[in-house]
């Protein structure tokens, strides 16, 4: 399986730690991967363009409207990496209208399950990605 550099995107406005990061950090599937969590020590000081830069996955939690969040989404909607929109009301908040594609529907008891079910389809494609292609012609 293909180990990921995921990269979360939350308002601070948003209590991450309950809702997000414990559940995150309890999920077998999740801890396969590195999880990018940008309020933790280790990466609180780093520039968020940096993190999205590396990561190979973003998940976007937007249910919680902030300025920090609302640059992070423009500086993501030119960013072409595999991205998953979550809200826990599962509702577009009029500010983010432009600058979120598509949500997927979730709630609080799946929640974490969608973000795993997002990962393992993402993992799944890097692996048909890098099968071996090569065909042999036959033998010299």
């Amino acid at each position: 399986m293909a180990r990921f550099n995921i990269y979360f995107i939350h308002s601070d406005k948003f209590d991450y730690n309950n809702i997000l990061y414990k559940r995150l950090l309890a999920s077998s599937t999740c801890l396969q991967h590195n999880l990018i969590l940008p309020m933790t020590k280790e990466y609180q000081d780093k520039y968020t363009k940096d993190l999205m830069n590396k990561a190979d996955l973003i998940i976007c939690e937007v249910s919680h409207p902030s300025w920090g969040l609302w640059l992070e989404l423009k500086y993501l909607s030119k960013v072409e990496k595999p991205k998953l929109f979550l809200s826990l009301d599962n509702k577009i908040p009029s500010k983010f209208k432009k600058l979120v594609p598509s949500l997927r529907q979730t709630n609080e008891t799946n929640y974490i399950k969608t973000i795993e079910d997002f990962i393992n389809e993402n993992a799944a494609q890097a692996v048909d990605v890098h099968k071996d292609n090569t065909i042999t012609l036959g033998e010299l």
